[in-house]
């Protein structure tokens, strides 16, 4: 499934070329560059979501980035590709709709949304693949007030099948989002996040999950 992904996006990156001609580089990074100094120029302003060595002894690599591109004047979602040596050969950006500038260009591959009214909060997960054919992902939990305040906190990376989280009311002002290990509040009064667990009663609201309909927010009522 990963391997499909990297090429469908290899795929659009030589469908971009062929309309605008191939890209020698994008926002200080060029071709020849080795996978180091890829990353070192992607360290500001970026997101990498997913970074791999190719071939037996790492001749190759692949990386994906989100982030402003000044050369564009817009959010892209870049990448950078060499298949036989360490030297950047392929270098593609292109627009994606969920990359938003007020929100420092970030975007998800996956995204579950809660929402509560009672409270005017919403609760999400984001999921970025990390790796390219192994179900690994870079996790942030997310809350927006009723104004649109937004509010991200990074999650532990899902490093095997470890995305699911249940999530539970705790008193009259705070949410609880856990798993097996990790446990974290979710204050709507202060509009923080943190690590820790309920004092209060637990009240189990549902989870999210992965599972054959996608990745999404379960209720009770539907687990």
């Amino acid at each position: 499934m990963r391997k499909i992904l990297i090429l469908i996006l290899l795929l659009l990156h030589l469908c971009s070329v062929a309309r605008a001609g191939s890209l020698e580089q994008l926002d200080g990074v060029k071709l020849g560059d080795s996978y180091q100094q890829v990353l070192d120029k992607l360290k500001t302003g970026h997101r990498v979501t997913m970074s791999e060595t190719l071939g037996v002894n790492s001749e190759g690599f692949f990386i994906l980035a989100q982030g402003y591109s000044k050369d564009a004047h817009s959010c892209l979602r870049k990448i950078f590709f060499s298949d036989s040596r360490n030297e950047l050969q392929l270098i593609g950006g292109f627009r994606a709709p969920g990359l938003n500038i007020k929100e420092q260009c970030f975007g998800y591959d996956y995204l579950a949304e809660y929402l509560n009214d009672a409270k005017s909060i919403k609760i999400s997960i984001g999921l970025n693949i990390m790796h390219p054919w192994l179900a690994e992902y870079q996790r942030d939990l997310i809350i927006t007030s009723k104004d649109n305040k937004v509010l991200r906190f990074k999650l532990s990376d899902d490093t095997g099948g470890y995305s699911d989280e249940a999530l539970y009311q705790c008193g009259d002002s705070q949410f609880v989002l856990k798993n097996d290990v990790d446990s974290y509040i979710i204050d709507v009064n202060q509009f923080k996040i943190s690590v820790g667990l309920c004092a209060a009663n637990e009240i189990h609201i549902g989870g999210f999950k992965k599972t054959h309909k996608g990745w999404a927010f379960y209720p009770v009522t539907n687990s």
